[in-house]
């Protein structure tokens, strides 16, 4: 009989946050983001719009088919600049999404003011405003693209109405109760979009939060789930979540207690080159969730693809890191199961650069602990892991242990030094078989730019024997195998 299950984790009711960019009406910072982006395209339009019309003027002046005042075109180059100024603070990361949403509502007024202004002086309109006013289209506009909340958006409205008098009170010495109570209208509108999105902000908001965390922006998807930014409501520590897929979770109690099982012994590993597990638990819909440490770098995938093969001593030092943290690993009787250069990240820790750490242990499969009759095996309830660095006793379902993480490895040593898996260019149903009954090739000949010791190459080779037997007994052996490398720099700077 399964145990019961524990309940789910409740979501706090949300607090006030101090961070600026949780201001308006708990919009979440990638929402707020795209807003920076849509204002910054938004302002340039408008700019170049003002810049062609205020040249077409200057030339109308110039030919004597019109007449606008030097004044006006003080105003317009205000216009022009603060354009430019607003779409260049769009680019700055570090100015928190409220301010600058703010700085755009008080650009609206500007436009605004600009926008009387020429429509009053061109050539054609003859000192008359003809038809519907821009300005008004600008109060309806303005708001879809800058969210707000209603309060600014009716304070914003009413700043440009005052604007738009102002400019035709100069031109033509009266107030147009046309311009005014069309734009009071256009106002009154206006607030329909700032509260549709402000409920969509909150409902988003509540969306997002799992337990004591609230997700923030997506950083990317796997083969597991989701990767979010997120941030502790209490703490306000930034921390890495981890939705798991909602297939990868099973049916019943009894996977839900292994998945505790799991997450438990995986929170308990404290080696520094291992990813930290914060917190587990699983969302409203259903879906398992792993809270674990937000980390600067890139994982070694993107670090060979973006700058080429690593240099020997570089790769030796990855691999000796990683050794670290699959000893810890299996000595709990933790197997990963996925090792790979995508699950390695590649980060600095205080003062330490190039320091690796592992990540993905959310879906390790656990066993007995190890000891000292050997190595402890566990047996997979389905086939999971990549199929280029896949081990053969793995591809094949049965039972395995940490040698099958070495032989991993050995296949992260030969993406490190090459560029390229084992075998590449290869469709998965040949890589698999590559893994189960073909020798690997060799690895000297693939390697340009560099030569590695014939000591190295003999470690990477015994960990890719198809016989678990053949390989070393264990991560420690492995971390002691590279360490006698020539190229084992690391040993000696960080002992």
């Amino acid at each position: 009989m399964s145990s019961k299950r524990p309940p789910v984790a409740k979501a706090l009711k949300p607090v006030r946050a101090s961070n600026p960019t949780k201001l308006p009406f708990h919009l979440p910072s990638d929402i707020l983001d795209d807003a920076k982006r849509r204002l910054g395209f938004a302002v340039l339009g408008i700019g170049f719009a003002i810049l062609v019309s205020a040249l077409w003027m200057a030339g109308a002046r110039l030919t004597g088919r019109g007449y606008c005042p030097p004044l006006h075109f003080v105003v317009y180059g205000c216009a022009v600049v603060s354009a430019w100024g607003v779409y260049r603070l769009t680019k700055w990361e570090n100015l928190p999404s409220t301010t600058l949403i703010n700085l755009g509502l008080l650009y609206e007024v500007l436009v605004a003011f600009c926008v009387v202004l020429i429509e009053r002086t061109t050539p054609l309109s003859h000192g008359k405003l003809a038809g519907l006013s821009w300005v008004t289209v600008l109060i309806v506009f303005f708001p879809v693209v800058v969210p707000a909340t209603p309060l600014k958006t009716l304070g914003a409205g009413s700043a440009v109405i005052v604007a738009a008098l102002s400019a035709g009170w100069l031109i033509t010495g009266s107030l147009d109760e046309f311009l005014m109570w069309n734009n009071a209208v256009a106002v009154a509108l206006s607030i329909i979009p700032s509260l549709v999105v402000s409920r969509l902000g909150d409902q988003l908001g509540k969306a997002r939060e799992l337990g004591q965390y609230v997700l923030e922006e997506k950083l990317g998807q796997g083969n597991m789930g989701e990767v979010w930014r997120a941030s502790h409501r209490g703490l306000s520590r930034p921390a890495a979540i981890k939705l798991i897929r909602s297939d990868f979770r099973g049916d019943g109690d009894e996977h839900w207690t292994r998945f505790r099982k799991e997450a438990w012994a995986t929170a308990q590993l404290t080696s520094p080159h291992t990813v930290t597990v914060h917190d587990f638990g699983e969302s409203e819909d259903g879906r398992f969730y792993f809270a674990m440490e937000l980390l600067n770098g890139q994982d070694l995938k993107l670090t060979v693809e973006k700058q080429g093969p690593m240099a020997p001593d570089k790769a030796v030092a990855a691999l000796m890191q990683v050794c670290r943290s699959l000893e810890e690993a299996h000595e709990r009787g933790l197997v990963h199961r996925d090792i790979k250069p995508s699950n390695l990240f590649l980060c600095q820790v205080g003062l330490v650069r190039d320091f690796v750490k592992v990540l993905d242990f959310g879906q390790v499969i656990a066993g007995a602990s190890s000891n000292t009759t050997g190595p402890s095996q566990v047996h997979q309830d389905s086939v999971f892991g990549t199929p280029e660095y896949m081990a053969p006793e793995q591809a094949r379902g049965e039972a395995i242990d940490g040698r099958a993480d070495l032989y991993a490895l050995a296949g992260v040593g030969y993406w490190l030094l090459t560029g390229e898996p084992v075998f590449p260019h290869r469709s998965a149903a040949d890589t698999f078989r590559g893994h189960l009954s073909e020798d690997p090739p060799p690895l000297s000949p693939r390697i340009t730019g560099s030569r590695i010791s014939s000591r190295l190459e003999a470690v990477l080779a015994s960990c890719l024997q198809k016989d678990p037997q053949h390989r070393p007994a264990d991560a420690g052996e492995l971390w002691r195998q590279l360490s006698q490398c020539p190229e084992a720099t690391w040993r000696r700077s960080h002992p």
